[in-house]
């Protein structure tokens, strides 16, 4: 619905022998069979094209919108569909603008912590990028006013906060802009989520280092082992002393001495 079966029929159009078709009792379902006589020529494409099916279907909305923006001929109605569990996107068509809304939400609190970072990086980063889209960031206390102005409004919970991105017709005008566009701001949660699992190894990696640190610094503060030792001064005496042991194994715990 909505430009995305669109996409499957087109499929059916580029690539011969491939058809697809959607279970009646099944919304999320799709059925693609390919036929043993697909041209190898395009087989390459085809099997890239499977890949990122769901790419494809969550972009066919956009693409849809898109088109008739460009175009000027209205009739566009504001779109609400579910892209992950408890994320929702909104598609706000304007006079001059078409806006993309993504409400992100993280299953761990500390991972949303470092996603609310990582979203204001988004809105700042787009300013060193000429003609690139405009992007803000809104807290999740604090949904977009465009959002909240929408009849029957309902706040999906997202922990993290709402992304906006703003295409305009300069950044749909050709072929290969319209693709390159609506391709990156439907990828935009996969490229997110990328970028949060390298932002934890690299937390991880740097607190094993410290934890590393640490632990040397604790085995070399162990004092050394005295060992008493008997010594006989010239009168005859016995003369009791002690001597540190200043060995490296002196000053290591017991369970690395072996």
């Amino acid at each position: 619905q909505n430009g995305a079966r669109a996409v499957l029929q087109q499929w059916e159009a580029d690539f011969p022998g491939v058809q697809t078709s959607t279970p009646s009792d099944s919304k999320v379902e799709i059925a693609v069979a390919v036929s043993a006589w697909v041209d190898p020529t395009v087989a390459e494409n085809l099997i890239q094209e499977l890949a990122s099916v769901r790419l494809r279907l969550q972009s066919g909305p956009l693409l849809k919108y898109a088109e008739t923006f460009l175009k000027g001929s209205g009739g566009l109605t504001d779109l609400k569909f579910q892209a992950r569990a408890n994320e929702t996107v909104w598609l706000l068509p304007k006079e001059d603008r078409l806006m993309v809304i993504f409400s992100v939400h993280m299953l761990d609190e500390n991972e949303a912590t470092i996603a609310r970072t990582a979203c204001r990086e988004f809105m700042d980063a787009y300013r060193l990028v000429p003609g690139s889209l405009a992007c803000s960031f809104h807290e999740a206390t604090q949904p977009p006013g465009v959002l909240t102005a929408l009849p029957g409004f309902q706040d999906p919970g997202a922990n993290t906060g709402f992304v906006t991105f703003t295409i305009l017709k300069d950044h749909i005008n050709k072929p290969e802009k319209m693709k390159k566009t609506v391709t990156g701001v439907m990828s935009f949660r996969t490229f997110f989520q990328y970028h949060m699992k390298s932002t934890k190894y690299y937390l991880h990696s740097r607190m094993r280092a410290r934890v590393d640190v640490l632990q040397q610094s604790l085995n070399r503060a162990i004092r050394p082992k005295i060992e008493e030792t008997a010594k006989r001064t010239v009168g005859g005496k016995v003369f009791q002393g002690s001597k540190a042991d200043t060995s490296v194994a002196a000053g290591r715990p017991a369970w690395q001495k072996a």
